[in-house]
């Protein structure tokens, strides 16, 4: 009677290839994390700029995990000139336009 079954060289093989893959993919997965993240916090200052314009009136824009306040005039121009560091990535506000800068 034959058993069937892996040889221990075999698993340690598949156990290696699954190694070296996942090795390979945590750099590109940290990146996604990254852009993602300067991205929502990009989209969540454009969004409070917008209310600003739109109501005609002051907004305060607050993110506890970035610590990170802004204020925003009725125009949708930034108070105050900012340089952001978030995830290694430079996210500009420039003052007087409002205009944001993501560099990389």
């Amino acid at each position: 009677m034959r058993i069937r079954g892996f040889t221990l060289l075999e698993s340690l093989l598949v156990l290696f290839l699954i190694s070296v893959l996942t090795l390979l993919a945590l750099p590109t997965a940290r990146r996604f994390r990254a852009v993602t993240t300067v991205a929502q916090v990009v989209d969540e200052i454009t969004a409070a700029q917008f209310e600003a314009i739109r109501d005609c009136k002051s907004v305060l824009y607050e993110n506890d995990r970035e610590n990170l306040q802004l204020y925003f005039n009725r125009r949708g121009n930034a108070r105050k000139a900012n340089t952001l560091v978030i995830c290694h990535e430079k996210v500009i506000i420039s003052l007087g336009t409002g205009r944001l800068y993501v560099k990389r």
